[in-house]
């Protein structure tokens, strides 16, 4: 009788420390700077209404019914702090890192050549412009 309320109890103590809630950026796993970068988050037990998202590196909007935007500040990474609004205060339930990663500057070309500038015949003897 002992070891099986023992056994329940730790079983009852695992149970509450088990996943709260979960993020994924809809897109990538990954964050891009400098766009909005939509993502989900549920909370186990909450409605989306009373949820809310905070970063240390940029700005959270709600989108409603769960999805979110997320628009970071700078590269490295970002703290997602998830709360609820309970009638007295925000309790919060946990936090998620997000990676941001910045595009690469766009290089214009024409053919081999990227530089600034290309003479007149340079640009006749390549037979055309193809996009790649």
């Amino acid at each position: 009788m002992k070891f099986t309320m023992l056994l329940y109890l730790m079983l009852l103590s695992y149970a509450s420390t088990a996943q709260q809630f979960a993020i994924g950026l809809d897109k990538n796993n990954i964050a891009i700077l400098g766009v909005d970068n939509p993502l989900t988050c549920v909370v186990q037990k909450y409605p989306s209404k009373i949820v809310i998202l905070t970063s240390n590196n940029g700005i959270v909007t709600n989108q409603g019914n769960g999805r979110y935007n997320f628009r970071p500040k700078e590269t490295g990474t970002a703290e997602i702090t998830v709360r609820i609004k309970t009638k007295k205060a925000y309790k919060k339930i946990g936090l998620y890192l997000i990676r941001i990663h910045s595009l690469p500057e766009p290089t214009a070309s024409v053919g081999s050549y990227t530089g600034d500038s290309m003479t007149k015949a340079q640009f006749i003897a390549m037979g055309g412009v193809i996009a790649r």
